[in-house]
């Protein structure tokens, strides 16, 4: 936990106990309340490269990638029926991966890429017979990493979210590892959804982010009160959200330092490892994965 997110999150709690309130009420409370949530969704967007009406607070990355998939996936098809695919890569955490049993009894196709030697996501080869997408007419969504959270390989998140826009879908991407040492930004990546967690930038475990492209549809498993756009209802935690915002002010500050380090650590790794051993993770890759 970050001094900078414990700083922000008891400053929060101490404001909201002062003057308790609910970010959807209309009272004196719930106005402030409102205005610190605001604040912090706008400092996490600056972070992300997103546009503050993007953000959607979560309880954590978990929650992000359930939600941003299946709602995403659902909203496709609902705008049209013949959107019954998703296409994840061999590589993604449990939180993306075990979605594949709930799209299964919503009558989902599920397909995984594969994955080669060196840990990299294997994409299909589009002739200009198959053109214009691979998966063209079919694909509801796609979700690939950007960074494993098993072996740190950078995955060709552009060139999957190039091909399965291509083909009409939606790109999710779990963003949760690459934070601390890429320039993550969602509005260059291009994609349409991505779930970052607090616990991994030092924030309390318990926040989390779903950054959803404004104007594409989801239909989420979550109504309620109408709350983060109506993609996620329930009372936003205002005190983690305070305490995100601030550790991922951080994050980005550090970013570069921090990377440098890491990469200098593996360099000092390989270079120290017996003469048989040697690393298979392709140049390509291997130059900035950690």
């Amino acid at each position: 936990l970050r001094e900078c997110a414990l700083e922000a999150w008891t400053r929060a709690q101490r404001d909201l106990a002062a003057t308790p309130g609910n970010p959807a009420a209309l009272h004196f409370g719930g106005r402030r309340a409102r205005r610190m949530l605001d604040d912090a969704r706008e400092q996490v967007a600056v972070t992300l490269g997103g546009d503050i009406h993007e953000v959607v607070f979560t309880s954590g990355a978990t929650e992000s990638d359930a939600l941003g998939v299946m709602a995403g996936a659902r909203g496709m098809r609902e705008r049209e029926s013949s959107r019954d695919l998703i296409v994840v890569s061999g590589l993604e955490h449990d939180a993306v991966a075990h979605q594949r049993e709930v799209a299964a009894r919503e009558g989902f196709a599920w397909e995984i890429l594969p994955v080669d030697a060196g840990g990299m996501s294997v994409l299909p080869v589009v002739s200009d017979d198959d053109a214009p997408g691979a998966w063209d007419g079919r694909i509801a969504l796609g979700s690939m990493t950007l960074v494993s959270s098993e072996i740190g390989t950078i995955q060709p998140v552009a060139d999957f979210t190039a091909l399965v826009h291509a083909s009409g879908g939606l790109v999710h991407s779990d963003a949760a590892q690459a934070i601390p040492t890429l320039d993550v930004s969602f509005s260059n990546l291009g994609l349409d959804l991505m779930s970052v967690g607090g616990h991994k930038v030092g924030a309390p475990a318990g926040i989390g982010v779903l950054l959803a492209r404004r104007g594409i549809p989801m239909t989420t498993d979550r109504p309620g009160g109408g709350h983060e756009r109506s993609i996620r209802s329930g009372t936003p935690d205002v005190a983690g959200a305070c305490a995100l915002a601030a550790a991922l002010t951080e994050v980005v500050a550090e970013r570069a330092a921090f990377a440098a380090r890491a990469r200098g650590l593996r360099e000092y790794l390989l270079s120290r490892l017996p003469g048989d051993v040697r690393a298979t993770v392709g140049e390509s890759a291997s130059s900035s994965a950690i």
